[in-house]
């Protein structure tokens, strides 16, 4: 018995063979392709042209009053001996309004005595300073105390929809 070892090698050379020049040929049929469809795009991505964000105009939720509050504001308001005195020292109060221009703060005071038929005298116009700058406080009579004030506010002040009760010997 003769074992054909040449012959069982030859075999499995001409598959080996077989196989890696189908590979080979599959290679450089894939880079002859590429280098071929280098050239072209393969698609075309379009510029983008339009807005990223979308503001809605109907925002839903609460509407907030002032919100033309400028935090940094460097135009030059001064006040004028006569235009802002306060003869009381006032303790507790309710804030009404707050702007960083009188005129529009005496426009506020004048509207809320002619509307809600409130006393000119019970009105106080605060001037609260700070570092950036300076705003004008409408404040609405005055308390000895925090609970009195706002007990007021809730009983009497039913157009306002917030009570702020302002500690004014605080404010500097």
């Amino acid at each position: 018995m003769n074992k054909k070892i040449f012959f069982k090698s030859k075999k499995k050379f001409s598959r080996i063979f077989i196989y890696s020049s189908f590979f080979l040929l599959i290679l450089i049929l894939f880079l002859i392709l590429s280098i071929f469809f280098q050239k072209q795009n393969f698609f075309i991505i379009p510029n983008f042209n339009s807005l990223y964000y979308d503001i809605p105009k109907n925002k839903e939720g609460m509407i907030i009053k002032n919100i033309n509050k400028k935090s940094l504001n460097f135009e030059n308001n001064t006040i004028r001996e006569g235009e802002f005195k306060n003869n009381e020292i006032v303790d507790f109060s309710i804030q009404f309004f707050v702007s960083d221009n009188y005129k529009i703060v005496n426009n506020q005071l004048n509207l809320y005595s002619l509307n809600h038929n409130l006393n000119r005298k019970d009105f106080y116009i605060l001037l609260f300073d700070y570092e950036i700058g300076f705003d004008y406080l409408l404040l609405y009579k005055n308390f000895e105390n925090r609970k009195n004030a706002y007990d007021y506010c809730l009983n009497n002040l039913s157009f306002l929809d917030k009570c702020i009760i302002v500690n004014a010997q605080k404010i500097q």
